[in-house]
């Protein structure tokens, strides 16, 4: 089974060609267009076929293999078959001939014939080269890469490609921006060792500058260029997602940590925090992630910002942060947790109730147990620290008889205790008649 590529354009009523751009639409098998007779014939863009129909519309067709699964794709391995490198050579030349040109060109039969598991690797590995070779373009070095993805769009190949590739030349393109942004500060820099130089460099202040230049590429293209959502955890590793650069963000929280509270730079700190926390949730490693989550997130409290410091624990999941924030803030209403008690389910719950027993808080854990009376009942039951706190949750259940019980059961240490609980009980008593 094939999917068609429709390509339509507005045709003038006055004249026998189009004079508006093309744009594509994907058209169910099941729907043809009703051609005007006689207007049939080979299109030399598309290779396909180029008519009029009935619509008042002019239209290319030709008929694509069906896309893989994302779940299938291989962006990059270790043995790059011959054909992909083929399919690289036919697209750079495809390239050099649609950039010299103006935008004209004509795709050779072999791209347009080939399967997706091989042009997409074959594209992925032009934009590497292209990322290489582009640095001679001083004064705009993402220029290639830009013009290279507008001719796989305006030729029909973009939409071949999965969300992993589209992903993967997102980061080349963050990489690329960041190349940008530093090269006149960085002598020698080149293009695909951004994150190396960084290592090498050793300043914060550029450090930040790269992070800070990389966040706002994916924010402001990652719709609009590359067709994926911002917010979403990529299918790739995006260039803030490199090793190289993972470790040399770390290298730097361990040396803020280090210093002084009044020496801390605020704005690179957060910058750098905020970039290593998404990268690492993206990276789907859970406990380098939770590692990450206990170095950077205290550094926000140290730069005296513990709002930031609650919101990234929120976002990050970071549960003892939100405990340790919403304990040293109890009389502030936005650091509470019965709205995240209620929302994130059972185990935020048995964390939160947790949290507290082993700081030797029994009243927050009661109170917080408001939140979850089932999951409360069951905490209490189990933990012996705090049975002789059940009848309590037994009374706020309005279950007097059990609460009775509770009471009469329990074991005192002094006999003033003792007597409050037996007057307790017998008021329990007396409720339930």
């Amino acid at each position: 089974m094939a999917s068609a590529l429709i390509s339509t354009s507005s045709f003038s009523s006055s004249s026998s060609s189009s004079s508006f751009g093309i744009s594509e639409v994907d058209m169910p098998e099941t729907e043809v267009p009703l051609w005007i007779e006689g207007t049939l014939g080979r299109d030399v863009v598309t290779h396909g076929t180029w008519g009029l129909a009935t619509s008042g519309l002019g239209i290319r067709t030709r008929f694509l293999q069906r896309k893989r699964d994302d779940s299938s794709s291989q962006v990059t391995t270790s043995v790059v078959a011959p054909v992909v490198n083929t399919l690289a050579k036919h697209l750079r030349s495809a390239f050099w001939q649609w950039y010299q040109h103006g935008g004209t060109f004509r795709l050779p039969p072999s791209i347009i014939d080939a399967s997706p598991q091989d042009l997409e690797p074959a594209i992925i590995q032009t934009a590497r080269y292209l990322r290489v070779h582009e640095t001679s373009s001083k004064h705009n070095p993402t220029e290639w890469h830009n013009a290279f993805l507008t001719m796989l769009q305006q030729g029909g190949l973009y939409r071949s490609i999965s969300q992993q590739g589209r992903w993967a030349l997102l980061g080349i393109g963050q990489e690329l921006a960041v190349y940008q942004a530093l090269h006149s500060k960085l002598p020698g820099l080149q293009a695909d060792s951004v994150s190396k130089a960084l290592a090498e460099s050793r300043d914060f202040r550029t450090l930040s500058l790269a992070l800070s230049t990389a966040n706002k590429f994916r924010k402001e293209f990652a719709t609009s260029r590359y067709d994926v959502m911002p917010c979403q955890s990529p299918s790739h590793r995006v260039w803030t997602g490199d090793s190289t650069l993972q470790a040399v963000m770390w290298r730097q929280l361990e040396e803020w940590t280090e210093s002084p509270s009044d020496s801390l730079p605020t704005e690179q700190v957060k910058t750098v925090v905020t970039t290593i926390l998404d990268s690492h949730r993206e990276a789907s490693d859970p406990k380098t992630y939770e590692e990450v989550k206990e170095l950077a997130i205290p550094l926000i409290r140290k730069i005296h910002n513990d709002h930031l410091a609650f919101e990234l624990s929120k976002e990050h999941s970071w549960n003892n942060g939100l405990c340790q924030l919403a304990r040293d803030h109890e009389k502030e209403a936005e650091y509470k947790l019965d709205s995240l008690m209620q929302s994130r389910g059972e185990n935020f719950c048995d964390y939160v109730l947790g949290w507290h027993a082993e700081k030797g808080l029994p009243a927050h854990v009661l109170n917080y147990g408001r939140n979850c009376p089932e999951r409360l009942a069951a905490f209490l039951e189990k933990d012996d620290r705090l049975r002789q706190y059940r009848w309590i949750a037994a009374v706020r259940a309005k279950q007097f008889d059990q609460a009775s019980d509770l009471l009469i059961e329990s074991e005192f240490s002094s006999l003033g205790e003792t007597r409050r609980a037996l007057s307790i009980a017998i008021l329990c008593s007396r409720k339930r008649r």
